[in-house]
């Protein structure tokens, strides 16, 4: 069975109860309309009258009940074939329940007579069955729409649902893009640093990155941090590079309080510092500077890595004809995609003499806990 007829299915139940409810309501306002316009006006209301028009809407209510199902499959060719099928079949079931009433009216009451009244009764049935035929339409055509406002909401909903699902796992492949990238450079360096006998260092380095991977598989499952959790996460990672750049290697933070608890992207501003000390600190004698700066404007959470650049480097020719690796590229998929396009990625020259990349998206408050740094 397909989703679509199971949520029909389902939808038929829903409204049964409510048809026949209408139903008991129709037929009884029948009851009361013949008591008042016929048995009180004729000043006879012998208690076979009333006991008649009970039995009148009993079978009256069993008529209707096949009425619908044989309407419902009397829908074949055009318009006007359909009309004249409808009134056709509504004369027909008309005329049986009108030929039940009078008969059971002549059976309690012994009045043959009435028969000669036939037409006058059968006018007064076909004006009932044709009013509950126009309701029975009317029912049906709301029926119709919040089935297909129903249908409209299901597919929304499909849709929604496919896009976070789409938007979750292309979120996850960017961040698992990471950590070869991430580990490769590290265990490079920790190579480089056995080659040349630094054995402390080396030592002292597999050490943070071990402390760095266990934090990475406790968080394994989650797409978003607070800002507090993602700082966290990113000094164990300056840790790592500090073993390796010791004292030529310079961090800066500047965090305005109120950013603290932001929602945002796991493990968004590594690969950021990661491309700032390339650039600012690995091949630079004196080393360099990266500043991370994170304030919060108008609904929107900033976050800008700033770097002192490389001598001799024009920070305008990197801006103009920026070459953006592994880092960048997935950086802005990820805020892509993470905020459907409320988020940004913009390149300029820093104050420190090097590039600043500034990440600009709307600021809601993480449900994780932690301690300020």
């Amino acid at each position: 069975m397909t989703f679509e007829s199971s949520r029909r299915d389902d939808y038929a139940k829903a409204i049964a109860l409510p048809w026949w409810g209408a139903q008991l309501i129709a037929w009884a306002l029948f009851c009361i309309v013949s008591f008042l316009s016929l048995t009180l006006w004729y000043g006879n209301p012998r208690w076979m009258h009333v006991v008649h028009i009970a039995l009148q809407a009993v079978t009256g209510a069993f008529v209707t009940w096949p009425l619908a199902r044989v309407l419902r499959y009397a829908n074949k060719g055009g318009v006007v074939q359909r009309l004249l099928a409808h009134l056709f079949i509504v004369a027909i079931a008309a005329f049986l329940w009108n030929i039940l009433r009078m008969a059971t009216f002549d059976a309690m009451l012994s009045a043959p007579a009435i028969w000669e009244d036939f037409g006058g009764w059968y006018f007064t049935a076909l004006l009932i069955f044709g009013l509950w035929a126009a309701l029975y339409y009317v029912a049906k055509a709301y029926s119709q729409i919040a089935a297909q406002r129903a249908d409209v909401e299901a597919e929304k909903l499909r849709r929604v649902e496919a896009e976070s699902l789409s938007r979750e796992a292309q979120m996850k492949m960017l961040r698992y893009q990471l950590n070869p990238h991430f580990l490769f450079n590290t265990l490079n360096s920790i190579s480089a640093l056995i080659k040349t006998n630094r054995l402390d260092q080396s030592r002292t380095m597999l050490l943070q990155l071990s402390h760095f991977l266990r934090l990475s598989l406790e968080n394994e499952g989650l797409t978003d941090v607070s800002l507090r959790e993602e700082l966290e996460t990113l000094k164990l990672y300056l840790d790592i590079e500090k073993v390796r750049y010791e004292d030529r290697l310079t961090t800066i933070f500047k965090i305005d309080d109120d950013t603290f608890d932001a929602n945002i992207p796991a493990l968004i501003l590594q690969p950021l510092f990661e491309n700032a000390l390339q650039y600012a600190v690995a091949g630079q004698v004196k080393g360099g500077t990266v500043r991370l700066t994170a304030m919060r404007e108008n609904g929107a959470l900033t976050l800008s890595i700033s770097d002192s650049g490389r001598v001799g480097i024009d920070v305008a020719d990197i801006v103009t004809g920026l070459k953006k690796g592994v880092g960048l590229h997935n950086t802005e998929a990820r805020i892509k995609a993470h905020f459907a396009g409320r988020g940004s990625v913009s390149y300029d020259a820093s104050d420190l003499g090097g590039l600043q990349v500034t990440l600009s998206f709307p600021y809601s408050p993480s449900p994780q806990n932690g301690v300020s740094p």
